[in-house]
């Protein structure tokens, strides 16, 4: 006999299925830039899940289990957009970029400075199409896109994006989890990612505690050294060596000029960071490289790595915890196609 927890359960899917379809129907009308949010978004998952493909050195059977998985939650999901799908005007650039890096990715091949030169250049792009997009706040409480974007040709908006309050800040993460994978799919990955925690290794689930979204991997995929095994700080830790060898006369003007460079970075990270949000990332920075210069060459090499994660996680924040993060972004819709090629992959390789 059907019980209490079953009824509620069925009714909710139910009623999810039934807001599936109209928003299925309502995505089938989006406007042409709701649809290029949508498309850069979901290569910025897609790039992120590559990355994490191969930096958590799956095994075979961890892989096969995660595109059964995948494949239950897509089943509930909306459609993800179709990554070779051309964008309008200079999109087509940006998305062309992602789809470069994520087949050097998929093919085990490193990305090379060029590359990530090219990536470097299609974010700033893909943010500044992000920033003209964005309402001054909200117009309601609810996950539509519409409600925080609009088209950036009629948009009259100022240059300051809405403050990220607590609220706003719920709302945003909400309405980026349900376009990602519809609200069906949310339960269905709800339901699954217990199953996500017990495939993983300790080591595997270290990764996630300061995992967010990256374009390119932070280590050259031809190095033994994969994600959770260091900390990828080498450029943090180069700007702290260059730091520390500027003449003590030329500082002053040098820290003048350097920390305002690094708005522009918070911007690729965040796209909709606000005044506030840049001025509290350059007195982090600032404070990490004051201190950086103040100490002995013994100290600073007791403290680099320390100063280094400073630095990065100024301008990077961990995306925020949570007991779905592994399967929030190991079971992007889309993934189990990644898993498949993995599985196609090691079969080869057996092969003799």
């Amino acid at each position: 006999m059907e019980n209490a927890r079953s009824r509620r359960t069925r009714r909710m899917m139910g009623f999810l299925a039934t807001l599936g379809l109209s928003v299925s129907a309502a995505r089938a009308e989006m406007p042409a830039w709701e649809r290029a949010l949508r498309a850069l978004d979901a290569h910025v998952h897609h790039l992120s899940l590559l990355n994490l493909v191969n930096g958590l050195n799956l095994t075979r059977e961890q892989a096969a289990a995660l595109r059964r998985l995948a494949l239950h939650v897509e089943a509930a999901a909306d459609a993800p957009p179709a990554l070779a799908e051309p964008l309008p005007g200079a999109l087509e650039a940006v998305r062309k970029t992602y789809a470069d890096v994520a087949e050097a990715l998929a093919a085990g091949r490193a990305v090379t400075p060029e590359a990530e030169r090219r990536v470097a250049e299609a974010r700033a792009a893909h943010v500044r199409f992000i920033r003209s997009t964005l309402l001054p706040k909200p117009l309601a409480p609810d996950s539509r896109c519409a409600n925080c974007h609009t088209d950036p040709a009629a948009h009259r908006g100022g240059a300051q994006p809405m403050p990220l309050t607590p609220e706003v800040a719920r709302q945003a993460e909400l309405a980026h989890c349900a376009a990602d994978y519809g609200w069906a799919g949310l339960v269905a990955l709800t339901q699954v990612s217990p199953q996500v925690e017990k495939l993983l290794t300790a080591a595997q689930k270290a990764v996630f505690c300061d995992f967010s979204c990256c374009l390119v991997p932070p280590h050259d995929m031809g190095d033994p050294v994969r994600a959770g095994q260091a900390d990828a700080t080498a450029k943090e830790l180069d700007l702290l060596r260059h730091v520390r060898a500027c003449p003590a006369p030329h500082w002053p003007a040098a820290r003048a000029d350097l920390l305002p460079r690094f708005d522009a970075v918070t911007e690729l990270v965040s796209p909709g960071a606000t005044v506030e949000r840049k001025a509290a990332v350059r007195e982090a920075i600032a404070k990490a490289l004051d201190h950086a210069r103040s100490l002995s060459d013994t100290q600073f090499e007791l403290e680099k790595a320390a100063l280094a994660r400073a630095v990065r996680d100024a301008l990077q924040p961990p995306a925020a915890d949570s007991p779905h993060k592994a399967a929030f972004f190991l079971l992007v819709p889309g993934s189990s196609k990644t898993y498949a090629e993995l599985l196609r992959k090691a079969e080869r390789a057996e092969q003799p």
